[in-house]
């Protein structure tokens, strides 16, 4: 998990699905859930979804619209930026909340597409990484597609290479999904 998917760019949703202030989109890195949201400017902010105090899940609803994430295990309060903004019976605490956060995610939009990786190895960007490709992509007017829905893969007692191979097939394309 560490040494493949927290190294690796890998795909988090498209832009469109969370295309308001306040909308959210949960996902997973390997094990890691990630939240990526809209704060109130509509900045784009993909963060851990673990309460800084104990680890507590922030968010359990997959998709949706919230001004903020309450941790349902002591009550701190995370505005959709991730930013520390209540915490109950405060006083008990020698904290300055700005140092107490959600952790960022590292995040890139690619044409639409947010891209997310949990540690930064120096490795090339999503559009370095595409840059060879992007006269083959063009004519696709990535910019004007809208997510239609989700799925959820979920393999129990499937190869994980498997499902990577096929994402990463593109001979398929034109069989299986000839509208593209």
């Amino acid at each position: 998990m560490e040494q493949i998917f927290a190294r690796a760019w890998l795909f988090m949703c498209h832009e469109s699905q969370i295309p308001n202030p306040g909308d959210f989109f949960l996902s997973f890195i390997g094990d890691d859930s990630v939240i990526a949201t809209r704060d109130k400017k509509g900045q784009l902010h993909v963060l851990l979804n673990t309460c800084r105090h104990r680890g507590n899940a922030v968010c359990r609803a997959e998709q949706g619209h919230a001004n903020s994430f309450l941790c349902t295990y002591h009550g701190w309060t995370y505005e959709s930026d991730g930013r520390l903004t209540g915490v109950p019976m405060q006083a008990g605490y020698a904290m300055d909340l700005a140092d107490h956060g959600l952790t960022p995610v590292q995040v890139e939009d690619f044409h639409g597409f947010l891209f997310v990786r949990l540690t930064d190895d120096g490795g090339p960007s999503v559009a370095q990484m595409m840059a060879p490709y992007e006269d083959m992509i063009a004519p696709y007017r990535f910019e004007a597609l809208r997510a239609l829905g989700r799925v959820s893969l979920r393999p129990r007692s499937v190869n994980w290479k498997n499902i990577g191979d096929n994402y990463s097939d593109g001979l398929h394309i034109p069989v299986a999904h000839p509208g593209l």
